[in-house]
This record gives C-alpha cells, sequence and structure tokens, in this order.
C-alpha cells in the first residue's frame, strides 16, 4: 500500500500487490498527515504484523527532512500502540542490500529493483522517469523489508548459536 496525491497513480497495479490510495494534497501537510496516519493505522490494525523495519534520516533536504520525521511520528506511533517492534536501518545499510554499495544512488536501486523482481515500475506506472514517487519509494520500501528479513534471521541464528554453546538450548531468551 503507498499513498498519493495523483490521480493517475491511485488504484491496484500488479494484480493488487500494491494498491494505491489517494489523499488530498495540501499546502500545510495537516490533512496529508491525518490521511496518511488513518491510512497506516488501518493498514497495521488489518496485517497485524509483530516486527517491521524502518529506513533512517537522510539529511540531504533539510525541508524534506523535517517533513519525513513528522510522517515516521505517526507510524511510530501507530507501530506503538499495537505493540508492533521495529528496528531502523540507515539509508546507506538499505542501499547496501539493493546494490552491493551503500553511496548507491536512486537509479541505481531501480535498476537493482527491476533486475531481481523483472517488475519495471516505469511500465507498470506508464512513466518515463525512473527516480520519481511512488517508484523510488516502493524500491526502498522493497529493500528495507528484505534488509529487515536479513537482519532478523541472523538475529535469530546468532541467538540459537549463542544458546547451544552456553549450553541453554532449551532457554528462551525474555527480550522487551
Amino acid at each position: 500500500m503507498f499513498v498519493t496525491d495523483k490521480k493517475r497513480r491511485c488504484g491496484s497495479f500488479l494484480n493488487g500487490q500494491l494498491v494505491g490510495n489517494r489523499i488530498a494534497k495540501d499546502t500545510m501537510g495537516m490533512v496529508q498527515f491525518l490521511e496518511i496516519s488513518k491510512h497506516f493505522g488501518t493498514f497495521l490494525a488489518q496485517e497485524k504484523p509483530t516486527t517491521t523495519g524502518l529506513e533512517g534520516y537522510s539529511m540531504s533536504n533539510s525541508h524534506m527532512s523535517y517533513l519525513i520525521g513528522e510522517h515516521m511520528g505517526i507510524l511510530k506511533y501507530h507501530l506503538h500502540q499495537l505493540d508492533i517492534e521495529y528496528t531502523s536501518y540507515s539509508p546507506k545499510s538499505v542501499k547496501l542490500t539493493g546494490t552491493g554499495f551503500g553511496r548507491a544512488e536512486k537509479e541505481d536501486m531501480v535498476i537493482a529493483f527491476t533486475k531481481e523482481t523483472g517488475i519495471n515500475l516505469s511500465d507498470v506506472f506508464n512513466t518515463r522517469g525512473t527516480t520519481v514517487s511512488p517508484i523510488n519509494d516502493i524500491v526502498d520500501a522493497y529493500y528495507v523489508c528484505k534488509h529487515h528479513v536479513g537482519m532478523t534471521i541472523l538475529k535469530q541464528q546468532e541467538l540459537a548459536e549463542a544458546q547451544s554453546t552456553s549450553g541453554l538450548d532449551g532457554f528462551k531468551e525474555d527480550v522487551e
């Protein structure tokens, strides 16, 4: 699921695997904040994940950083309210997962996504650009998820190894 203020990007894509919900565009952002909050709250309540990964902040554009920070606060609020554990990952680690290079450009990430999945999002959204929203947002989300799954598996393997070497095979770690 993604949200957009572009009518042409609303609807169901890739046989329902991507769903674009339209939100109103306003100059102050409050309507967007409320709409995004509503969509994410509903999505999280329906899907009921137990854990998720988030991409940390990139400080390239200070105005956008403030907006992203405000949206991230809304998302973290919903995650906390629903008792969903989350881990934040640096943009560099997400880019490493996608391309093997931590300073990759958006275009590099889109190319890696297309090669890996066989899905050309420019064709899906009928657009000429590859680094426009929601394309780059979907690609980033894909690699955040992939990175999170990899890190979760690694953490579980390390825990199992630590338990087996300490003689605590049946012991289950109690983590808050």
